[in-house]
Order: C-alpha cells, then sequence, then structure tokens
C-alpha cells in the first residue's frame, strides 16, 4: 500500500510538470508568434505582452494560442503614422477550414479540464485504504501522461519552426538586402514618394513623363514642411536623387526646343 502511494503522489508529480511545461510553451508561442509593432515601440511592447501573458490562466492561454493560430491574423495599423515611421510584425498561422479549427478548440478546452481537475480535484480521488482505487488512479495518470507528452512534441514542433522563421527574419533584417528593403519599404509608404506617385498618374503628362521642376513646385505647394526638412527626413536634398532611390519610377531626359534638356520621372509600367 505504501509503495503504491508513493507511486500515484510520483505521477501526479509528473503530470503537474508536463502541464506547467506545456503552459510555459503556450506563453512563449503568444510572445514570440504573433507580435506587431512600431520599430520605436518594440522592445517595450514586447517586454509588455510578456508580463501580460505570463499572468494568464492556462485556460486564457489556450484560446490566445487557437485564435493565434488556427486563425488568419488581423491587422489594425495607423496608415499615416506608417508613412513616418516603420512597422514590424511577425506571425505563425496553421492554415485550416472551420471543421479542423473547432476540433483543435474543443482538444485544448479537453487538456485545460484536464488539468483543472488534477490540480484542484485530485485529492479526493486519492483513497489510501484501497490499494484497487490508487492503482486504477496510476493507471489513468499514465494515460493522462502519454497524451501530453504528445501534446508537449507538438507544440515543441511549432516552437522549432517559429525559432527558425525569426531567425531567418533576423538575418535578413540584419543584412544589407534587408536594411535596402526596410528603407524601400518606408520611402514607398511616405508622405513624400506617395505624392509624386499620385501628382505622376493624375498629370495629363503621365504617359510621357512629369516635369520634376514642375513636381517639386506643387509638393512645395501641397507639402511645404516635407520639402523643407527632405534632406533630415529622406536623406536627400535633391529631388531627383530621391526619386531614383525609390526604385519605383523611370528618369530620363527630354530635350526641349532652345536645345537644352529637362529631367523627367515616370512610373514604371510594372507599378502604374
Amino acid at each position: 500500500m505504501a509503495e503504491s502511494a508513493h507511486q500515484l503522489q510520483s505521477r501526479i508529480g509528473r503530470n503537474v510538470l508536463l502541464f506547467q511545461q506545456i503552459e510555459h510553451m503556450l506563453k512563449g508561442l503568444i510572445v514570440y508568434g504573433n507580435f506587431s509593432a512600431y520599430v520605436s515601440e518594440f522592445q517595450e511592447a514586447q517586454k509588455k505582452q510578456y508580463e501580460k501573458v505570463s499572468k494568464h490562466t492556462m485556460g486564457q492561454l489556450v484560446g490566445q494560442f487557437i485564435e493565434n493560430t488556427y486563425k488568419k491574423p488581423v491587422s489594425y495599423l495607423d496608415e499615416e503614422r506608417m508613412a513616418v515611421e516603420n512597422h514590424l510584425s511577425f506571425s505563425f498561422n496553421i492554415e485550416s477550414d472551420q471543421a479542423y479549427y473547432e476540433r483543435q478548440k474543443q482538444r485544448m478546452a479537453e487538456l485545460v479540464a484536464e488539468r483543472n481537475e488534477l490540480i484542484h480535484h485530485s485529492l479526493p480521488m486519492c483513497d489510501y485504504q484501497s490499494l484497487e482505487k490508487l492503482k486504477a488512479f496510476c493507471e489513468k495518470l499514465d494515460e493522462q501522461a502519454d497524451k501530453l507528452k504528445k501534446e508537449v512534441e507538438y507544440l515543441n514542433q511549432i516552437v522549432e519552426r517559429i525559432s527558425a522563421a525569426r531567425k531567418e527574419l533576423g538575418e535578413f533584417l540584419l543584412s544589407e538586402e534587408g536594411e535596402k528593403a526596410l528603407t524601400l519599404l518606408w520611402l514607398h509608404n511616405s508622405y513624400l514618394v506617395q505624392s509624386l506617385v499620385q501628382y505622376s498618374r493624375e498629370s495629363d503628362r503621365a504617359d510621357r513623363g512629369v516635369h520634376i521642376g514642375h513636381a517639386g513646385q506643387w509638393l512645395r505647394k501641397h507639402h511645404p514642411d516635407e520639402v523643407e526638412h527632405m534632406k533630415a527626413r529622406y536623406g536627400h536634398s535633391k529631388l531627383e536623387s530621391l526619386i531614383k532611390a525609390t526604385e519605383l519610377f523611370d528618369l530620363y531626359d527630354e530635350t526641349i526646343r532652345t536645345g537644352g534638356v529637362r529631367p523627367l520621372y515616370k512610373l514604371k509600367a510594372s507599378i502604374a
């Protein structure tokens, strides 16, 4: 009887640790598997998210994990703010239909119920006066452990995939190619460049190319602050240099009647 009681307590401890391992993995998957923030707030936002998630119950963790992983992420961004600051987001999603989503939701809900029963209601099942009941409880705990180990293995596969994806993303962002991609992303969404695109499309010379000087006059009229601080904000003191840096336009010279030339820009065919 004493040996059976000891084995039962060991099994309870083992399963509690398995549940804790699952909770720990869910927290990591929620914090690092789906994240979105502006660059200036990235570290602080991730810290706050970690602090918030660390206080969640297992039921809350499971609910958020299911929503993050099996439903397509929805992003709500401030387009005006994106025009002046880069925004980074990372999400991991498993494509699934509604039936699969519901099955995963039910499976995880059962896991939470089993965890709560073990933590809060296992004492009445520890009948130290019945060897038969002790052995039956041990068998039930062994079956539960097998299921929990499979869950740990499944979650660990997701952790490994997310870790690999985040590593690949990090290496890209730190590379010369990644730095250029971020710069272009910011330029393409900036007020000044979007205004250049707008002016080009609305011009009666859109097919032939827009005079850069005329575009500059239009920008100084409608966005004087952007033009005045173009060097500080965009790294270019001349509009022609900025237009070239965006890689959105073709630049060429047009011969005028006096024999001189004037610079023109035109949206690339793939964009126009």
